[in-house]
């Protein structure tokens, strides 16, 4: 087979800067390494991950991204197993042959029956999670990818419950991409069909919710109108589970009103506008691990968590109809547009009501009278 080089990239561990030989995971007694060139088998002590489930989660401990997924292939002229090549990892089901161009990805105690999996895009896939429930207790594997959308994870979650030998946990970050090209219905479908997967094998699910980044302003009446139809679905799913005397199957983390409380900074986000940045993460890390440390605890029936607080009550229109102490921020105006206050934004307001203001507000939330939210 002939393969196109579609560009080498590095691999890098942010502390080394250089590719590793032999990289230790959170757990001490799991080793993820490469071997050398040209070789079609694994030291002694070290095996090749035998399902492409086992490959993509051994690529998180070698600091590689889950978008560098290349796929599963059957091929007799390349390594057997997973291995890197062209900036690229694969899945060979063959048992292959050695390649001068590739080397193999070899593993030592891989966990492969974690407490919690991470599934989706890419705010998944950059987000280091190895060690983040060690405080826990909880052990946890990475398969998310970057560019995956709520039905990507739908074609694959069966068989990633399965060879993960279902977790306790799917912490889920899905739907954004989606919504690039789909409504907000079918993508809300898409979660749902998800969310009954994960369930229907025992596991509970953790949202963390879209976040109005720079790069997407287009796109952020529509994450608004997606995460209230999953806050609202959490809810009702609590309320049926409570009847039986169980936990709530879906949990959310309000992310986009926890940065907003923030002035959600261009800090939070990546160089691109679009990812978080180690900064945005850290609010992340605090987040899950908070939502998922309920367990036994006060918080054990929590449904919806908001800066690290468990938070009551839903996100449906009802609440729109509440107009005490309904009226526009004088002092709101566009972001460097001093002149651009909650007058303009009535003017046309099916395009401006979701503009972000100086303070990191929308107009929606600064201009409920102009908006037409309530009135006085």
């Amino acid at each position: 087979m002939a393969r196109t080089t579609i560009g080498l990239l590095a691999l890098t561990v942010a502390s080394l800067g250089k590719i590793p030989l032999l990289v230790a995971a959170a757990d001490s007694d799991t080793i993820v390494q490469y071997t050398e060139k040209n070789v079609n088998f694994c030291p002694t002590g070290f095996t090749k991950p035998t399902t492409s489930s086992e490959c993509r989660a051994a690529m998180e401990h070698l600091g590689v991204n889950g978008e560098d997924y290349g796929g599963t292939e059957d091929e007799s002229d390349w390594p057997g197993g997973c291995y890197h090549a062209h900036g690229y990892t694969w899945f060979n089901t063959n048992s292959g042959a050695a390649d001068s161009n590739s080397k193999l990805v070899c593993v030592k105690n891989l966990d492969m029956s974690p407490d919690i999996l991470h599934m989706g895009d890419s705010d998944n896939d950059y987000w280091a999670t190895t060690s983040l429930y060690s405080s826990l207790g909880k052990t946890t594997q990475n398969v998310g990818t970057g560019g995956h959308t709520c039905k990507k994870v739908l074609n694959e979650i069966e068989t990633m419950l399965d060879d993960f030998n279902n977790p306790d946990w799917v912490v889920l970050v899905c739907g954004e991409n989606d919504l690039y090209g789909a409504s907000v219905s079918t993508t809300f479908k898409r979660f749902k069909r998800v969310v009954e997967k994960a369930t229907a094998a025992g596991a509970r699910v953790l949202y963390m919710g879209t976040k109005d980044e720079p790069d997407s302003e287009n796109l952020w009446g529509k994450y608004e109108q997606y995460d209230i139809k999953v806050f609202n679905y959490a809810s009702e799913l609590a309320t049926a589970a409570a009847g039986s005397g169980a936990p709530p199957p879906l949990v959310a983390v309000d992310v986009n009103q926890g940065f907003m409380d923030l002035g959600n900074p261009n800090s939070l986000y990546a160089n691109d506008d679009l990812h978080l940045s180690s900064t945005g993460y850290g609010y992340w890390d605090t987040w899950a691990v908070t939502a998922l440390g309920a367990e036994g605890g006060a918080d054990v029936n929590c449904v919806r968590w908001l800066s690290d607080a468990c938070v009551t009550g839903d996100d449906s229109d009802d609440d729109d109809d509440d107009d005490s102490g309904c009226e526009d921020d004088s002092e709101w105006y566009k972001k460097r547009s001093p002149k651009k206050g909650c007058a303009w934004v009535g003017k046309k307001k099916n395009k401006r009501c979701n503009k972000k203001g100086q303070d990191g507000r929308r107009a929606k939330v600064a201009c409920p009278v102009a908006c037409e939210i309530c009135s006085t």
